[in-house]
């Protein structure tokens, strides 16, 4: 009788083992669909930014084109070919303006850790320069 009341504690360890591990798997599982998803949505962002770029584009070649052709026209006529330079002067501050506006300006992440061979990186308790990531707690594995 104690034999048996022993072996079905020892199953409960082990089912209560096994119900830990899998708790820990569903929450990798769900923390792999959360980046799945964030991933998607970043992907959906880049592809409408592309695409809105592609766009400016496309009107900026559009306008390039037409003024070209507006400027082999006018050839003989000196105030068209003036009122066309004052217009690609417009349109080329237009575009500059909007260029500008639409540019991120590049934050410096690393502000304070560069050295000649690059950012530092913690190994462990070390610092190696020349690295772009912590790796490890053993310093041995660098």
């Amino acid at each position: 009788m104690a034999a048996l009341h022993s072996r079905k504690m020892s199953l409960r360890r082990e089912i209560e083992k096994l119900e830990r591990k899998i708790d820990q798997q569903t929450l990798l599982i769900y923390q792999l669909i959360k980046g799945t998803q964030l991933m998607a949505d970043g992907l959906d962002n880049v592809t409408r930014e592309v695409s809105e770029i592609g766009d400016v584009v496309d009107s900026a070649v559009a306008l390039i084109n037409g003024l070209a052709g507006e400027i082999r026209d006018a050839a003989g006529d000196e105030d068209a070919l003036n009122e066309l330079a004052n217009r690609l002067d417009s349109k080329a501050s237009e575009l500059a303006a909007a260029v500008a506006a639409n540019t991120p300006v590049a934050e410096d992440t690393n502000a304070g850790t560069e050295t000649e061979a690059g950012p530092e990186t913690t190994v462990g308790e070390d610092t190696v320069a020349g690295e772009d990531s912590t790796i490890g707690e053993d310093s041995t594995s660098a």
